[in-house]
């Protein structure tokens, strides 16, 4: 249990087997053509490095912290 847990919130790349056992316990389909299944280290690192979305209107690839970028959206500014 503590390998998962390291494996998914330590810094370094787990081994194989620590990453197929993430795979299977916890898998995300993400709806990204080029990445369609994340797993929670996959989630956590886009977490812990701001690249994870909330926005609705962001793209799947940038919600899902899988653009290499954070989201910026581009919202229009309406004055009187």
């Amino acid at each position: 249990m503590m390998a998962i847990l390291k494996g998914i919130f330590q810094p370094d790349a787990p081994g194989e087997k620590v990453t197929q056992t993430l795979r299977s316990l916890c898998s995300v389909e993400s709806g990204v053509p080029f990445y369609p299944v994340l797993d929670l280290r996959d989630v956590w690192l886009a977490i812990w490095t701001g690249q994870l979305a909330s926005d609705p209107n962001a793209p799947l690839a940038y919600r899902w912290g899988l653009a290499g970028a954070a989201w910026e959206p581009s919202c229009p500014v309406y004055e009187d």
